[in-house]
This record gives structure tokens, sequence and C-alpha cells, in this order.
């Protein structure tokens, strides 16, 4: 009795390691992969920023889960063997992630990179200026006289002065001219200088804000009845120099550098001030007045003129 339990044990127990032996030794199925996705399906990076991307490979439980990645356009985005993006230059790219098993792929299909700024902004502001101007001083050619002397006396000392000239003028040139003369000696002519007379003394006694002269006779003419003598000054004065200030409106220009999400705000009152924007894709635009579009926030203040760029991961691109 007890040899056939044993035998019974012995075949069951070579039945069981050859079981065991069938299926361990048997190759399992492979799991195909069915499908592919991305965690993220747009983005929009500033050149020279990365980003990670992950691919989720299904079924979880799929044999084979090693996929590559490619760029649309590799100089605009470039992808690495880990699915790490580098944005290189401005535009557009779609990453393609597709599976080794199956060639299933996914994307991420509107990939934007921007540039460092959102482009050339310039704003002009106006200003009042105070503009001065130098006046060149005045000058007016004047004459005193004439005077004349009928007197045939030898003993004339007399003085001839011009009427006086305007605080803050002063003298530029004077000089004594002589219509006529007759004397002893005999006449001169018209036009002569009396400070060239053989037959006269003069001299200059000019006095503060006039003209004078003094004229001697005495010994030296004995005129005859008539005329003797007849001349005048011939003087020029000049006035003061003088500054006139104008103000003037003028629109000052500078340009305006900011970085994605930087702000800056100005001093300017309500319509006095100009924006105008070149935004990197070729557009331009003008403000007077408050407004935005996808790169810019432009907001008159109370306090001023505001001017923001949008963060870069708020801009669709295009």
């Amino acid at each position: 009795m007890k040899t056939k339990i044993s035998v019974l044990l012995t075949v069951c127990l070579i039945l069981i390691t050859v079981i065991f032996l069938v299926f361990k030794l048997k190759p399992l199925k492979p799991v195909p992969v069915t499908g592919v996705t991305l965690d993220q399906t747009t983005a929009t990076l500033v050149a020279g920023n990365s980003l990670q991307l992950t691919a989720i490979v299904a079924p979880a439980n799929a044999t084979n889960k090693n996929v590559t990645w490619s760029s649309s356009v590799p100089n605009v985005a470039q992808v690495d063997a880990t699915g790490k993006i580098t944005a290189l230059t401005p535009g557009i790219a779609t990453i393609i992630v597709t599976t080794e098993d199956g060639r299933m792929t996914a994307v991420c299909n509107k990939v934007g990179v921007l540039p460092l700024s959102p482009g050339k902004i310039t704003l002009q502001h106006k200003t009042i200026r105070t503009v001065e101007k130098v006046i060149p001083p005045e000058r007016k050619p004047l004459k005193a006289g004439p005077w004349t002397q009928d007197s045939w006396r030898d003993d004339l000392y007399l003085t001839y002065c011009s009427e006086k000239f305007p605080d803050g003028w002063h003298l530029v040139s004077k000089q004594l001219v002589v219509e006529s003369f007759q004397g002893r000696r005999g006449s001169m002519m018209v036009g002569q200088y009396a400070d060239a007379l053989y037959d006269w003394a003069t001299r200059d006694v000019s006095k503060t804000n006039q003209v004078c002269y003094l004229v001697d006779t005495r010994h030296h003419t004995i005129g005859e009845s008539g005329k003797l003598f007849s001349f005048y000054i011939d003087y020029t004065i000049e006035g003061p120099s003088r500054v006139e200030s104008t103000n003037v409106e003028e629109w000052v220009s500078e340009n305006v550098v900011l970085n994605w999400g930087e702000s800056k705000s100005f001093n300017c009152a309500p319509g006095a001030w100009k924006v105008s924007f070149d935004s990197f894709d070729g557009k331009h635009n003008e403000y007077s007045a408050s407004g935005s579009n996808k790169f810019l926030d432009i907001s008159d203040t109370t306090t001023g003129l505001q001017i923001k760029a949008r963060n870069a991961n708020e801009v669709v691109y295009p």
C-alpha cells in the first residue's frame, strides 16, 4: 500500500515539474504599443530658453516604450533624445515624438519662439523748452548841430555838445565836421575836420552820455564880417544787447527697451505723448491713448504713462 502511494506522489511531482518547466521556458507574448501622448501640446519660449516634454506611451505595460524625437524646423527649436526643447530663433516649430513599436506619433504642434524683447518701442513726449535769443545791440548814427558863428572877434572860447543819449547806451565813434571856415589866413573847405585846422584849437570835452567839443579861436582867427565858421558833430551810439526768451513746444523721442514681463513708467501728461511700436513680427502700431495688442499693454494713468511687455507665457505666437 505504501509502495503505491509513494509511486503516485512521485508521478505527481514529475508532472508538476514538467508543467513548470514548460511555462517557464516558453516566451511571454509581447504587449504592443497602442498610442502615445505628450504632457504639453503647445508652448511659447523665449530664444535661449528650454522646455522638457514628456511622452506617455500606452498601455503602461507596453513591452517596448522606446521613442524618437524630431523638430519640423530645427533652426527655430531643436529637441534632443530626451524630449528637451531648446528655443533658438523667432518662429514656429512642431515637435514630433514617434514610438519605436508601431510608429505611433504625438505632436506639440505650436511651439512659438519669441525674441528677447517684443520689438522696437519709441516714446515721443511733448516738452516745453525755453529758447534764449541774443538780440544784437542797436546802433544809431546821430548829428549834433550845425553851429555857426558870425562874430569877427578873436576871443571865442565856446563848448558845443550833443543831446544826452539814454542810459545804457555808449559812444562808438565821433567827429567834428567843418562845413565852412573863413579867417585871416584863408578858408577851409567843407568836410575838413576841426582837429586838423591850423587856425583853430579844439579839445574833446565829452561828458557822461554826451559828446562835446571845446572850440578855442582866440588869437587865431580875426574874421571879417559875415559867417566866420560853421560845423557839426557826427557821432554814433550803441545800445545794450538784450536776451529774448521764448517757450518752444517740441516732441522729444526716446527708445524704450523692455524684455518680456517688464514695465516702465513715464511722467507724461495725458495727450502729451505718442508711442510707436514695431513688433518683431513686422507689424507697426501707434498709440496716443491707452491701448494694447498681443505684445504690449499701454496705460494712460493719473500718474503718467506705463508701458508693459506681456509675459512670454501669455503670448501665443503668432
